[in-house]
């Protein structure tokens, strides 16, 4: 394997990652510069498991490496469209996971066109792999970490704690173990704990309850043995000298101001308390006899608990006796029958959460805001005041609110807002005067004052939540003219309405089918497959479908653009109905509709006479209408009947196609044959692929039979089928004769 290749997959392995940095990122830095690339993105699943598109499903699925060296309008997705008009003109998308875990993608992009190798997508894939490998290597050691942050948490407590490896080897102490053995060791690590006890038990490790003597005294304990894993033991000690059991337990427990104990039995019923959560007044009666997935808010805590476990943590809310939920740690510990909980206040997370909604509330408010201190030092302010005031927290940093007042009467009001906020209250519409930075002049806004607290609910300063004035007079003036405008523009509202939800609907049917028709070819052109399979047949299914579907769809808009153009030229020539009959398009009708489990019936009246029409023009028709009525029709059948219709002073043939589909109800009737109209997807239990079009179908017939002379309607009952009928006249003299009468 070339030098190079070796040197990038050294140089991602995940022991190089620095602290805190986040490991997609490092490696799209590393992969930007070995393949030249000019920038480079990546999604991290794992951590944002929503933040996902069709793009990012197809790849993780396909689990291959997807290249495109020439980005244009047409590409296979959405996405490389956007970096086409970023200036981009090649990317490579790398799926990141393993057989168990979807971890991410990264994306590599280059403003040249071939910039990578399309030979090199196994190494890329490879790659790919490693990478995989490499994130779940980070997972599994951050699960690690996880454990020994429980572990440190539990050290914290009153009882001497120790961990040891195989050979009974001390890894790891807490201070109160340093106590009991007296200080004689000043350094306890790499010392074999059976040096310092007395064991009974010579395979104690095996023992999950004991009891021993300390050697160097007559001091006995009672040790609790845990395996953590296959190469390290958490050892527990309980002193028992002279003391009772019990009563040693209690002592130690009731002392500890900042944990709150559980004793449990097999079924997890609480049936011990003891000590406290630090700021909290906790009745132990109140949990005593409660099963333990009880006295939590997560209904789906019994979910994520296993009974095999040695030691096990969760993150969730507590319910105190008064109802109030606490963010809590719980972590538990098993020794056979004996199960016991430990529960200690997760301050930190509740601050970070509270921190994290502050700052966006801050960052993305439209309107000023503020914060301060109790003194009234100003902490932080919002994007929206930076701009309006003139003023950045490079300067604020050293200011009270005060400073920033543009007159004496502004600063009396603050002085008074804060008096009432510190009492409880909150001040609404305080019309205050700011200086602005930038030009010096007096800025009027309205400002609301609110208290802020701290993780314990205490005050720790005041939120100014501000609107300007100034900007809200000169919208007040606008609005006028704005209104005047508006009235300007209804006039042209009708016309631009039809255009643009026409240019709308267009751009986006064709997106999908290219989308669809580009994703596939390309993987096929890529030789990703081999011999075709049944995956690759299926696939090269879709591809024609769609690539069909495109053709009509494109075909309709032609046809709009000639119609309303009134450039279309019938090709008119006697039409004998059973010809239509046996045309293709029919009997592709008839698979389609075979394909659903219904079927399609056309019949021609043996006495029914030729009529004067252009064929293809005639077909399309046939193929909107019957198309429409197989969609929209799930039990049952459609059927085609064609007869003589009118008299001998004006001859004409009568087209029935009847459908026992969902039918129209009577507020869809009038608007079916408008241009852009289709029925709402909540009206029907059809999917909007299996309906997706441009809702011009039905619009064509109608021009094409007007054309020629002819009338085109629907009867139609919602939940009891649809008639699509039109009539046609047998010769166009006949027509135009009509036409000549009409007018």
């Amino acid at each position: 394997m070339d030098v190079k290749i070796l040197e990038l997959l050294e140089g991602i392995k995940y022991d190089k990652l620095a602290q805190g940095q986040d490991y997609l990122n490092f490696v799209g830095e590393k992969l930007k510069k070995f393949l030249g690339a000019d920038d480079f993105n990546s999604k991290d699943f794992y951590t944002n498991p929503n933040d996902r598109t069709q793009t990012d499903d197809f790849l993780i699925n396909t689990e291959k490496p997807y290249l495109d060296n020439n980005l244009s309008g047409y590409s296979a997705f959405p996405e490389l469209i956007n970096y086409k008009n970023k200036n981009f003109k090649s990317c490579l998308m790398l799926p990141i996971r393993t057989k168990s875990i979807q971890f991410g993608i990264i994306i590599l992009l280059s403003l040249k066109e071939n910039s990578f190798d399309q030979k090199s997508m196994k190494i890329y894939g490879f790659i790919c792999n490693l990478i995989g490998e490499e994130y779940e290597k980070k997972l599994s050691l951050s699960k690690s970490e996880s454990l020994t942050k429980y572990f440190d948490t539990v050290f914290n407590n009153g009882f001497p704690q120790v961990i040891v490896d195989n050979n009974k080897k001390i890894l790891k102490y807490n201070k109160k173990f340093l106590d009991i053995i007296e200080k004689n060791i000043g350094y306890a690590e790499g010392f074999a704990i059976d040096t310092l006890f007395d064991f009974k038990e010579k395979k104690f490790l095996e023992v999950s309850q004991m009891f021993t003597k300390l050697s160097m005294s007559q001091r006995t304990f009672n040790v609790f043995v845990n395996k953590i894993n296959d190469s390290e033991y958490y050892l527990l000690f309980n002193e028992t000298t002279e003391i009772d059991y019990g009563k040693n337990i209690e002592k130690i427990v009731e002392t500890n101001k900042t944990q709150f104990y559980l004793l449990m039995d097999k079924k997890m019923k609480i049936y011990w308390t003891g000590g406290s959560i630090d700021g909290y007044s906790l009745d132990k009666e109140y949990f005593l006899g409660k099963e333990l997935f009880g006295i939590f808010e997560e209904k789906d805590l019994k979910k994520d608990f296993s009974e095999e476990f040695v030691v096990k943590g969760f993150d969730l809310k507590l319910k105190l006796q008064n109802g109030d939920l606490v963010n809590v740690k719980l972590l538990l510990n098993k020794n056979k029958d004996l199960i016991s909980g430990v529960i200690f206040r997760d301050t930190e997370k509740y601050q970070k959460v509270l921190e994290k909604t502050i700052e966006e509330m801050i960052k993305f408010s439209g309107e000023m805001i503020m914060i301060t201190d109790t003194s009234g030092y100003i902490k932080r302010v919002n994007e929206s005041f930076e701009r309006i005031t003139g003023y950045n927290m490079s300067i604020l940093k050293d200011f009270d609110v005060f400073n920033i007042c543009a007159d004496n009467e502004s600063q009396r009001k603050i002085t008074n807002s804060f008096q009432i906020v510190k009492k409880g209250g909150v001040l609404n519409g305080m019309e205050i005067y700011i200086s602005n930075k930038t030009n010096g002049e007096k800025l009027p806004s309205l400002q609301t004052v609110k208290p802020t607290y701290d993780v314990d609910g205490k005050m720790n300063g005041f939120m100014f939540i501000g609107k300007e004035l100034a900007t809200k007079n000169k919208l007040e003036q606008t609005e006028g003219l704005v209104a005047g405008l508006n009235k300007k523009n209804e006039k042209l509202k009708d016309e631009g309405q039809l255009k643009t939800q026409f240019i709308y609907n267009v751009s986006h049917d064709l997106k999908t089918p290219i989308t669809n028709i580009m994703g596939f070819s390309k993987l096929m052109i890529g030789e990703e497959f081999g011999p075709l399979n049944e995956e690759q047949k299926k696939n090269l299914e879709i591809i024609i479908n769609e690539g069909d579907r495109l053709l009509q769809l494109i075909a309709q808009i032609l046809n709009v653009a000639k119609l309303e153009s009134k450039k279309i030229k019938l090709d008119m020539k006697p039409i004998n109905f059973n010809d239509i009959k046996e045309s293709p398009v029919i009997k592709s009708l008839e698979k389609s509709a075979n394909s659903k489990g219904i079927k399609l019936s056309f019949i021609v009246d043996p006495d029914t006479q030729t009529v004067e029409a252009d064929p293809n023009r005639l077909i399309q028709v046939f193929d909107n209408l019957i198309g429409n009525a197989i969609k929209f029709t799930d039990k049952g059948g459609v059927t085609v009947s064609v007869k003589n219709h009118g008299n001998k002073k004006n001859p004409s043939v009568k087209v029935e196609i009847n459908d026992t589909g969902i039918g129209i109800s009577k507020e869809y009737k009038n608007k079916l044959f408008k241009k852009f109209f289709q029925v709402k997807k909540e009206t029907t239990n059809i999917t909007m692929s299996e309906r997706a079009g441009t809702g011009l179908g039905l619009s064509i017939a109608k021009e094409i039979v007007s054309l020629h002379g002819g009338k085109i309607n629907v009867s139609s009952e919602a939940g009891k089928g649809s008639t699509f009928w039109f009539v046609l006249p047998v010769t166009q003299k006949q027509r135009k004769k009509t036409d000549q009468e009409q007018n």
